[in-house]
């Protein structure tokens, strides 16, 4: 250490603005009290089915759930969704885009079999690794959402 570092902090804790140093005069360290096991207190937690906090342990302090894994909530995920073509537009000989009577519009990104018309009922179904197909009479697309 710099001995001009040591007397300007020793001169700023004898003013009371540094908490007490972790040395003692000689430059040692200070003595740690011990702490036994018998000192520390369990938290108890009211644990669900899986062992984890439920939401009701969550409702009564972060501070007994802080360190645990999170809970997932259940969630009943949408699969598929049925919808009606408002209207199509083609931008290229193999690009199509499909606006739906809820205001969504898809992308085909597969060539379609034959053109697509508007007032037909398609079913879009999540594939996988967050991918989407339509079904268009008994026939799948591959589908990504626009808007």
């Amino acid at each position: 250490r710099l001995a001009c570092y040591d007397a300007v902090m020793r001169a700023r804790a004898k003013a009371g603005e540094l908490p007490p140093s972790s040395e003692d005069s000689a430059g040692r360290p200070a003595a740690v009290p011990e702490h036994r096991a018998g000192d520390v207190q369990p938290t108890e937690v009211a644990p669900g089915r899986s062992g984890h906090p439920t939401s009701a342990a969550r409702v009564t302090g972060d501070r007994e759930a802080f360190g645990l894994p999170p809970v997932r909530e259940k969630r009943k995920a949408l699969r598929k969704v049925e919808l009606r073509v408002a209207r199509t537009h083609r931008a290229s000989s193999d690009v199509w885009f499909i606006e739906t009577d809820n205001g969504q519009l898809w992308r085909v990104l597969d060539t379609p079999y034959r053109p697509i018309r508007s007032g037909t009922t398609v079913v879009i179904k999540k594939g996988f690794l967050g991918s989407y197909r339509l079904l268009m009479n008994g026939r799948f697309m591959k589908v990504r959402r626009v808007r």
